[in-house]
């Protein structure tokens, strides 16, 4: 038996410190509209994987501007909408990504390249080379992530309001 991936709201969706806060709460957001759709067996391919993959690019940026980057580089061409490179960004500004979520990212890397939650394609298309990854996973992956980016954050904040 699957364990039940329920949308709730969390602690913090009213905390909106700068921009770092807004992009964690909108990235909230679009998780939660995915595990709504997963709730009632409504994952379609498209809607379900964009709602993850924009969730973790929010979450993404959120560190990003936490560390420093200015806004301008979120928008660039060489960061912008590429959830590989932000992640690269992120992890050469101290944000441990394990070996375990490579098939994570590379799912959402190949739906953002060749837009397949946004438009339909013919043909045969793979998440990566793990395959078909499940909304589960994705949904329990997207989670793990937040709560990692959300600890070093607060930790930070904490330890700069000491």
């Amino acid at each position: 038996m699957s364990q039940e991936i329920v949308a709730q709201p969390r602690a913090d969706l009213t905390v909106r410190e700068g921009t770092e806060g807004t992009y964690r709460h909108k990235g909230l957001a679009w998780l939660d509209a995915a595990k709504c759709l997963h709730q009632n067996n409504r994952e379609g391919f498209g809607a379900f994987y964009y709602l993850v993959s924009h969730a973790c690019e929010l979450f993404t940026k959120a560190f990003l501007i936490w560390r420093g980057v200015p806004y301008d580089q979120l928008k660039s061409r060489e960061l912008g909408h590429d959830i590989q490179r932000l992640v690269e960004k992120a992890q050469e500004l101290g944000l441990p990504i394990e070996e375990e979520f490579k098939p994570f990212f590379e799912a959402l890397e190949n739906l953002n390249q060749e837009n397949m939650q946004r438009y339909p394609k013919l043909g045969f298309f793979t998440l990566g080379q793990q395959g078909y990854v499940e909304p589960h996973n994705m949904l329990s992956w997207a989670d793990i992530y937040y709560k990692k980016i959300y600890a070093i954050i607060s930790k930070e904040k904490n330890a700069k309001n000491k």
